[in-house]
């Protein structure tokens, strides 16, 4: 055997060793690398449903019309409810529910409300306006890590309230001239959004 061509047993160890040192850096790398490519999917995924939330939002709100509705329970609403002790809901009725070549037999109205749930946003939807008591209804998960809802009301005065107050007739209630929705997150960054209320007449249909 050629003595000159042979590793040594510490020129061996060496070699692993240096392999194991550039295989440690490179793991390293390779983790830092998926952290970030998984963090910036959880931003991405974050940032859609953001963008599809304020989408929803705006499609409602600016389509609010004046129709109050019968409840479950057979209690009358008004058009517009929001609580004056819990503004993590806000419910309404929105005209421009569409019906594709009128295969549905349904109204074109519809009723809405967007509820803060724990951390959760959620849009409710029920499938006519005037309820039974068994009427079904939808719940749809849209934003997850949300710590608060804040609900602003545009007055005639061109003035925001916390409040929008009804009148003890829900015909008679009245709608703002706009809606300022903010939606805080748990990192304490926050969207807002203006929408403005079309004027619109009562609604009989």
């Amino acid at each position: 055997m050629n003595r000159e061509s042979a590793f040594t047993l510490i020129e061996i160890l060496i070699a692993l060793f240096i392999f194991t040192i550039i295989t440690a850096i490179a793991s390293s790398g390779l983790l830092a690398v998926l952290n970030a490519r998984d963090q910036t999917f959880k931003f991405a995924d974050q940032l859609a449903a953001l963008q599809l939330t304020t989408t929803l939002m705006q499609r409602d709100i600016t389509q609010i019309i004046n129709r109050p509705i019968t409840d479950g329970d057979g209690q009358r609403l008004p058009a517009l409810l929001a609580s004056t002790t819990n503004l993590n809901r806000l419910e309404f009725t929105r005209a421009g529910f569409s019906n594709p070549l009128a295969q549905f037999n349904r109204s074109s109205l519809q009723r809405v409300a967007y509820v803060l749930d724990d951390t959760t946003l959620y849009r409710v939807t029920w499938p006519v306006l005037d309820r039974a008591p068994n009427t079904s209804v939808e719940r749809r998960q849209l934003l997850t890590h949300v710590k608060g809802l804040s609900i602003e009301f545009l007055n005639q005065q061109g003035q925001f309230t916390a409040n929008w107050v009804s009148t003890n007739d829900p015909i008679q209630t009245k709608l703002p001239q706009g809606i300022l929705i903010t939606i805080i997150l748990n990192n304490n960054s926050s969207i807002q959004r203006l929408l403005l209320l079309p004027e619109q007449t009562l609604e009989t249909t």
